[in-house]
């Protein structure tokens, strides 16, 4: 009658007891004698389970402190569990033994650690995009497989369905190891089901627009612009987040600048297969750049004053307006320009800009001339400054900036 002995079960306790000494957690006497009895006992041979390791044999042996002919030591163990564990081509190691009348046999088990080889995903209607949805699993081709990690790794692909109107979706996965390239091929599979459309918007916040003027600006009912139809369009996130950048760009048509627009939320209606969008808008002051003591057209204004582009007011992006403002008149001629600005709130609903411009005397660039030049010609020198003398179709005055 043949006793086995499970010396180790599991690599993390026995990494553990390697490093401490202490002895195997998961150490077991099913015959409920110590494993210290097989102290001192010669090994008669040593077998792996499966026999195919991604060691050679050979190369296996000379990593082991244990060796057919030669005595057992618990010490020999833990340290060959740790040996093994750090090649880190194994995700569970365990080593059995075997009583024989002259001795014990040992069993090295061990279970590979995969790494992830092809992934792939069959049925999915864009949107979301394969592509998409391999980035969202976040299976990194040659990291290492973790099973545990594969639930995330669904819920994530889950969240850029439903993200896209994908409500109904059902999503599996099947996984195909290959131990000869120790790879893990991951296959994920969809059935997108019918996308959800939009059924209505609505909207919190501090605005004064009407609602029908915002779900116009949304875009998001059925139609051909101006043209609505009856019913509404399908939800995707592009169009989700379109229809929101949309309404706030209609608000800074209006010279509300500062305005803020963003989804607050996203009601699912699992009956009808709709969703509600609920906007956040805050429409912000008018924001009125004015210019006094010289005309400037309002298409130059949004070209020179950087607040219209960045869609926020502070100082660093008045002062660069005044510069701007500076240049462009330094540029027609009046090189002694100056611009200043004054900021200034109104009432709440209002933000007035007023840049003060003193063009003075207007010059004209006629010559420029340098003086102790040896090296060069004065072409060569022209070339490499900004200032240009006058001519007739362009620079009428010359240009010239302090």
């Amino acid at each position: 009658m043949l006793l086995l002995v499970t010396f180790v079960v599991g690599v993390a306790a026995s990494a553990q007891d390697a490093q401490t000494g202490a002895p195997s957690q998961g150490s077991s006497n099913t015959s409920g004698s110590s494993n210290t009895s097989f102290e001192g006992q010669i090994v008669r041979a040593i077998r792996f389970d499966p026999p195919n390791q991604p060691l050679p044999p050979d190369e296996f042996i000379r990593l082991l402190p244990l060796h057919a002919g030669s005595p057992l030591h618990m010490e020999d163990i833990r340290t060959a569990l740790q040996k093994i564990y750090e090649t880190g081509r194994f995700s569970d190691v365990w080593i059995d033994a075997e009583a024989r009348p002259d001795g014990v046999d040992l069993r090295i088990s061990t279970e590979l650690n995969y790494f992830v080889g092809g992934v792939s995903v069959e049925g999915a209607a864009s949107p979301p995009s394969r592509a998409q949805l391999l980035a969202a699993s976040k299976l990194e081709l040659g990291a290492p497989f973790a099973a545990n990690e594969m639930g995330q790794a669904v819920e994530n692909m889950r969240e850029r369905l439903r993200a896209n109107g994908l409500y109904r979706g059902s999503l599996q996965y099947h996984l195909y190891p290959n131990p000869s390239t120790e790879e893990m091929g991951v296959e994920f599979e969809i059935e997108p089901g019918p996308r959800a459309r939009f059924d209505g918007v609505r909207a919190q916040g501090n605005f004064t627009r009407s609602m029908d003027s915002i779900v116009r600006a949304t875009r998001w009912r059925r139609g051909f612009w101006p043209l609505v139809l009856p019913g509404w369009r399908q939800a995707t996130e592009n169009r989700i987040q379109t229809g929101v950048d949309r309404v706030r760009k209609s608000f800074q048509r209006n010279d509300r600048l500062e305005a803020r627009v963003t989804l607050d939320h996203l009601e699912y209606h699992d009956k009808t297969n709709t969703v509600t969008p609920t906007l956040a808008i805050d429409n912000g002051p008018i924001i009125e750049v004015r210019t006094s003591g010289a005309s400037v057209s309002a298409r130059k204004l949004r070209q020179l004053i950087p607040v219209y582009e960045e869609r926020t007011v502070d100082r660093s992006l008045l002062v660069e307006g005044a510069r701007n403002l500076t240049n462009y008149f330094q540029a027609k001629g009046y090189f002694d320009a100056k611009v200043d600005f004054t900021d200034s709130t109104g009432d709440a609903d209002s933000h007035v800009i007023d840049y003060a411009i003193v063009r003075n005397d207007r010059h004209k660039l006629v010559r420029i001339e340098f003086t102790g030049n040896h090296f060069f010609d004065n072409a060569t020198l022209k070339e490499r400054v900004a200032t240009r003398e006058a001519r007739k179709l362009r620079y009428r005055y010359g240009h010239y900036s302090q």
